[in-house]
């Protein structure tokens, strides 16, 4: 159950992808999370950021702030990736049915005399499984 849980939590973290984005690109809607470096080399983690005006705003350690853009070096946010997403859900796929074919390819009425006339009368009738 826990490798499930894990391979769950990895695979929903690989339907995004973090890219950066330029103070001017990063429009007027409202972004679940971003990354942002300031000129000093530090990183703010944002939640809920939005651009108005010169200004970044959004929550950082729980507060309400306001960024200035003069002061950002870098603004990095969280998007879907439909590619990554498609690749994901192929890949669990692939998986899935290679999985399925392994689990039913166990036959007990496997004949390990099939095509061989010498197996007959070679094999104890007590070590041929049929």
């Amino acid at each position: 159950m826990t490798l499930a849980v894990t391979g769950l939590a990895f695979a929903s973290a690989g339907c995004y992808t973090i890219k950066p984005v330029t103070f001017e690109t990063f429009g007027g809607e409202r972004v679940e999370q971003a990354w942002v470096t300031r000129k000093d080399q530090t990183v703010v983690f944002i939640k809920n950021a939005d651009v108005s005006g010169d200004k970044l705003r959004g929550y950082v350690d729980g507060q309400y702030r306001q960024l200035s853009a003069s002061d950002l070096q870098e603004i990095r946010v969280r998007q879907f990736s439909t590619g990554r997403t498609v690749l994901l859900v192929t890949g669990g796929a692939a998986v899935a049915v290679g999985v399925f074919a392994i689990v039913s390819g166990s036959d007990d009425s496997f004949d390990n005399c099939a095509g061989n006339p010498r197996c007959d009368e070679d094999t104890p009738a007590g070590l041929r499984s049929r």
